[in-house]
């Protein structure tokens, strides 16, 4: 059912049943209890990843680093759309 879940091939399925048996786990109420802990695992490891948001950085001199100092999110704004708006905002240095 996990293979499935995930649209994978049977190799995925293959595996999860090598890794059962490294583990030594025979019946399917192991197999159940370990889908479980594998299901909480995978849901602390994702809550981790969205949790962490990523450090943009740049030179304080740039019109990207101004803009960032000021609290503006550049994500996607090109370096003509930053220079306009540091000058909007004025931001600039002399």
């Amino acid at each position: 059912k996990r293979a499935v879940k995930r649209q994978r091939e049977y190799g995925y399925a293959q595996g999860i049943l090598k890794s059962w048996n490294n583990k030594g786990i025979k019946t399917l109420d192991q197999a159940k209890a370990e889908e479980v802990s594998f299901q909480n695992k995978s849901q602390t490891n994702q809550n981790k990843f969205q949790q962490q948001k990523p450090v943009k950085k740049a030179p304080e001199w740039t019109d990207e680093g101004r803009l960032i100092k000021a609290g503006v999110d550049t994500t996607g704004m090109t370096q003509n759309e930053m220079y306009k708006l540091v000058g909007e905002m004025g931001l600039r240095n002399g």
